[in-house]
């Protein structure tokens, strides 16, 4: 589904990515982990057009991205998450969600100013979608509440609920665990299957190694922005470099 070659990303003098080689197939729960500063986040800002790559290749079902701007690539399928919370604090919880259909909606700005019958509709459909989807990641009982009062663990599911309206294929999730607990990680955890099981293929960064190796089909790893290791949770737990890389190599 999702083919990345060769890429390398570099902000003035520092080199963030150096010629990165992955897949990510459809179907699958794929994590990218790795110290900070290691390049996760900069490789999904490739991806969905936020940073233009300084080489390399990305394709999305045969698609090269390279040279779209990010609304397009949104169009395409791929949705995303933020490292830090993205949402409009002052808007209620199904107000931001019904925000994600903002690609799959027809209605022109002269319709939404007339308030048209067929533009009715259509919102009553985003409406009842949004709340389906709501329904979905255990949160429809807050559809009403204003989204910055909600604990940091709602917040975070009502981003991934504004990320799924847009119906996408590819879903990238930027440490989607941060600040949960014991809980709201296995709560996150139970979710991300249920969604892979209903054909969303996921795409995550994280820094919970437990939340990480239970749930990946396959793990990639990076260190100083090179990847050193790529396979199946149980395998990349063992290799060298990535020990090495987490807890220190012996001298």
């Amino acid at each position: 589904m999702l083919e990345v070659r060769e890429l390398s990303k570099e902000f003035g003098g520092v080199r963030a990515v150096q010629r990165v080689n992955f897949v990510v197939r459809d179907g699958q729960i794929k994590a990218m982990i790795g110290p900070n500063g290691a390049g996760k986040t900069t490789i999904f800002n490739v991806i969905t057009g936020v940073v233009p790559p300084s080489r390399g290749l990305v394709r999305f079902n045969g698609q090269p991205l390279t040279r779209l701007k990010p609304y397009a690539i949104a169009a395409l399928g791929i949705g995303r998450t933020f490292q830090t919370v993205q949402l409009f604090g002052e808007m209620t919880v199904l107000e931001n969600v019904m925000l994600g259909r903002h690609l799959r909606s027809r209605a022109g700005l002269l319709a939404s100013a007339l308030r048209t019958a067929s533009m009715r509709r259509e919102e009553a459909a985003i409406r009842e979608r949004s709340l389906e989807i709501l329904e979905r990641v255990s949160l429809k009982d807050k559809a009403g509440h204003v989204a910055s009062s909600l604990p940091y663990g709602e917040q975070r599911l009502t981003e991934i609920a504004r990320a799924l309206a847009m119906e996408p294929v590819l879903l990238l999730l930027d440490e989607p665990a941060a600040g949960l607990n014991r809980a709201e990680k296995a709560r996150l955890g139970g979710l991300l299957r249920r969604l892979r099981d209903r054909g969303i293929t996921i795409f995550l960064v994280d820094h919970h190694m437990d939340l990480v190796m239970e749930i990946s089909d396959e793990v990639l790893v990076l260190n100083y922005g090179e990847k050193i290791a790529e396979g199946a949770p149980g395998e990349v737990q063992r290799h060298a470099e990535v020990v090495a890389a987490y807890l220190g190599a012996e001298e």
